[in-house]
């Protein structure tokens, strides 16, 4: 809700806008080194956004506010895990934090590398010897 607490529910107008997404089934497979670590499927799957519009016309005091609710639904969640799971995850988790802050680093040394003065609009080579 956007700056409005939900005290105010009467004032709520039907809701104008619909979205619905509808699939029959999403599957995932997640691996490492090779092997399956977890395996899900999610069948009948409804998401459903509305909007509602609530305010008091000409009131100075509570302006209008947009409340976007959304609505999720499916018929059936599997999950498949192997013994290894929860291990692996961990792995894979430790490897992507590696690989973001080496990327994080790695852009950090290059735009401390580039001397640009914006004042003047000149790049300034800093040769050290």
């Amino acid at each position: 809700l956007i700056r409005q607490g939900l005290h105010g529910r009467a004032l709520f107008n039907e809701s104008s806008h619909v979205f619905d997404i509808l699939t029959n089934a999403i599957e995932i497979r997640l691996d490492y080194m090779g092997s399956p670590t977890l395996m899900g499927r999610i069948c009948d799957i409804l998401l459903r956004l509305k909007d509602d519009h609530h305010g008091i016309p000409g009131s100075d005091l509570t302006p209008p506010s947009t409340l976007v609710l959304l609505n999720l639904e499916w018929s059936q969640l599997h999950l498949m895990i192997t013994r290894s799971t929860t291990p692996d995850i961990i792995k894979m988790a430790m490897k992507l934090t590696e690989f973001f802050n080496a990327q994080l680093l790695n852009s950090k040394n290059l735009l401390a590398s580039i001397q640009y003065d914006f004042h003047d609009g000149i790049k300034r080579n800093n040769i050290e010897k």
